[in-house]
């Protein structure tokens, strides 16, 4: 396991932190999840479920042990602390200022462990004038500029399918800031602060974009373009039953194989004809339209033309690519129920994919966790009782 041994205390909740210390679990590392007594993550109560837990929580949480603590109490403070005396990483996810009001902000602790490595993910950042506006992922994306080109074919900016923000510009950014922080801290013993802004780590994503509409100082949002569905070799087509597959044919090979399997070679010179960009795509339309989506599936494993069906979620492990996968996990929850789940997806020499433990039910390893700190059973019961744990 890549990162056995290090440690991470997690406050986060919902998905952008959660989602980062779940990849980290996934490497090797010890996340103890801390989460307020009686209530927890909220993401424990969305529907659906299994066995009470929601399939929401389940995915990202394995792995992870859990603790409740009451951080409003000076008895919950102190445990805290504690947790945090021997830990290499601490991930919140609050608005900014909110752990400093509970005495709990990085200058603080950094004063009992000079080495842990802060990293608070929010939705502008701790330096933002918006620092203390609220906000969701397709908040921070539409901030970010990524909505003016995910275009529907309305022409309206349309909802992505998966939380960019939180996933990308949050999770995923603290991920490699937070391992690019240990580096550093294993060279010369520096903890670090981590501001993580899911706004900016969204319009990072905007490069490409945000350069080419600076520099030709035009408005190019909110259009179609080569990427975004502009051109009829770079599309999504409907198949005869009614199914999607996707054609990317930008490189002129995979562009002149698709036209000689259908034996339309005249369609080759006209590919970058902005003359012809109707008649083309209405011509590519008919023939995607002629086959059934599971012809085209057939055609995309013999044709080397960069098409590609639109899967379902469901329908992923019916795929080969997938089926000869290690990177998909069946978890098992008791009795028949189970759920399948996707691992860290990236292969290390000697390593085989990591395969994890449930996730934890709220509290479940509180007593272990304050046992090892070394509080005594009659503690244990007087946290409880007190309503600290």
């Amino acid at each position: 396991m890549i990162l056995k041994g290090l440690k991470i205390v997690d406050l986060s909740r919902l998905l952008p932190g959660p989602y980062c210390s779940m990849v980290l679990a996934d490497l090797g590392a010890e996340v103890i999840k801390v989460e307020e007594p009686a209530i927890g993550d909220y993401m424990r109560f969305f529907p659906p479920k299994i066995n009470d837990e929601s399939l929401y929580y389940l995915p990202i949480n394995r792995g992870k042990k859990s603790i409740t603590l009451n951080l409003k109490s000076g008895k919950g403070k102190e445990i805290f602390k504690k947790l945090v005396e021997d830990a290499d990483v601490l991930i919140e996810g609050f608005r900014p200022g909110v752990m400093e009001k509970l005495g709990l902000g990085y200058d603080e602790l950094k004063k009992i462990n000079s080495r842990l490595i802060y990293c608070a993910i929010s939705g502008f950042g701790a330096d933002s004038p918006l620092k203390d506006k609220g906000g969701h992922d397709l908040n921070y994306i539409a901030y970010a500029g990524i909505l003016s080109q995910t275009i529907g074919i309305d022409g309206k900016p349309a909802i992505p399918g998966v939380q960019i923000a939180d996933i990308a510009g949050g999770a995923m950014t603290a991920v490699t800031s937070i391992l690019s922080a240990y580096i550093n801290c294993l060279k010369n013993g520096e903890g670090k602060y981590i501001d993580i802004s899911m706004t900016d780590g969204s319009a990072a994503l905007m490069s490409t974009y945000f350069t080419i509409a600076n520099f030709l100082k035009k408005k190019t949002s909110f259009k179609k373009d080569w990427l975004t569905g502009l051109y009829p070799y770079y599309n999504i087509y409907e198949t005869s039953d009614g199914r999607y597959v996707t054609f990317g044919a930008i490189e002129e090979k995979f562009f002149n194989n698709f036209c000689k399997a259908f034996g339309r070679e005249d369609l080759i010179p006209i590919k970058n004809d902005d003359d012809k960009i109707q008649y083309l795509k209405e011509t590519l339309s008919k023939i995607f339209k002629s086959k059934t989506f599971k012809e085209w599936l057939d055609f995309s494993s013999k044709v080397d033309a960069c098409v590609a069906p639109v899967l379902a979620s469901e329908e992923l492990t019916e795929i080969e690519h997938f089926r000869k996968s290690e990177f998909i996990h069946n978890m098992k929850m008791g009795g028949e129920n189970s759920f399948k789940y996707f691992s860290f997806p990236v292969k290390f020499s000697g390593e085989t994919y990591f395969k994890s433990q449930p996730s934890p039910k709220l509290g479940e390893n509180s007593k272990e966790i304050l046992e090892k700190l070394g509080y005594t059973q009659k503690e244990v019961d007087e946290f409880i009782k007190e309503g600290v744990v």
